[in-house]
Formats: C-alpha cells, structure tokens, sequence
C-alpha cells in the first residue's frame, strides 16, 4: 500500500491503558500500510493530538493532504500525550486544503512540528478560509523556510489580520 485515502471519520481518542487491555487485533491497515508514501484525510471529527497520533502510526508517509478537519472538543495541543514512537515520519510535502475550523493550524502546525519531522519538507501548501493562527504559522515558516521548494499561501475573506500588525516578513 503506497497512497491512503481516509474520509468522513469521527473518532475519538482512547487511552494506551483501553487500547493495552483490548483483546482487538492491530488494525489491519497500520500492518498493510509500512510502504506508506502519500496519506490524505478528509472530512473528519477528531482531537489535535489524536489525528497526529493517527498520522504518526505511518512512519513512512512523506506526503500529508488534510482537508476539512474539525476539532470535536478541546484545542489544547497537549490534551492528548502521545507515545514514543521510534520513527518519526519525514515530510516531504504538507498540504492543509480548505474547510478545516478557523483554528485548526493554531494546534495543527506546532504538532505537525514536534511529532514529525519536516527537515525534508520541501513543499508547503496551506489554504486559509478563517485565519488567526499568524504566530504558529510565522513560527513553523521559520523552522522550516530554508527547505521549502514550493511554498502555496492561500488566504479565503475571511483573514483575521489583527494579530498580524507585528509580524515581520519572512526571508
């Protein structure tokens, strides 16, 4: 298996002592999936930290596409500890499409960041339609900004430019 595509899930997030004292086999497609590449999800009800745990459990996925994500219940991006994993994932490309709730990149990039690596990431593609996450993006541009071959900034009408005002140019 070297692209999966994952759309219209609601799942929760469930904690390492429920899943150790299930009885559940692994799931078939962590077993079917270790070629991984190109990983898309779509239209899905999930925490921060359980759509990175999700995302994580492919080691070897170098293309990310999220779209259309909302957060069924708190934002904080330490909610949900995730486990060591021995591999972290290399990005090569990250794509955020449109449709995800107005502060999914405020939690999203800095988890992308500190559970992936994205030293490699060498395409950026990130689609705004509710904007005010101008800090986390500033921060994860920095990080990564001397990788980037292709960088795609696409902001809806509805850009919350407040916060922005102190906001250098990135170089």
């Amino acid at each position: 298996l070297e692209y999966l595509r994952l759309e219209g899930i609601w799942w929760s997030d469930v904690s390492r002592e429920a899943v150790d004292n299930t009885s559940v086999e692994p799931n078939a497609l962590v077993h079917a999936g270790p070629n991984l590449r190109r990983l898309t999800i779509s239209k899905i009800f999930t925490t921060p930290g359980g759509l990175l745990d999700a995302i994580c459990t492919f080691g070897s996925v170098g293309t990310l596409n999220v779209e259309r994500v909302y957060w069924t219940w708190g934002v904080d991006r330490s909610e949900s500890a995730s486990s060591p994993r021995k591999k972290k994932p290399s990005l090569r490309g990250l794509e955020v499409g449109p449709g995800s709730t107005y502060n999914m990149l405020r939690c999203f990039l800095p988890l992308v960041e500190e559970r992936m690596d994205v030293s490699a990431l060498d395409s950026l593609a990130l689609e705004f339609e509710h904007f005010d996450a101008w800090q986390e993006l500033r921060g994860f541009l920095q990080h990564v900004s001397s990788h980037l071959k292709q960088l795609s900034l696409k902001f809806g009408k509805y850009a919350i430019i407040n916060e922005c005002a102190y906001v250098q140019p990135i170089s």
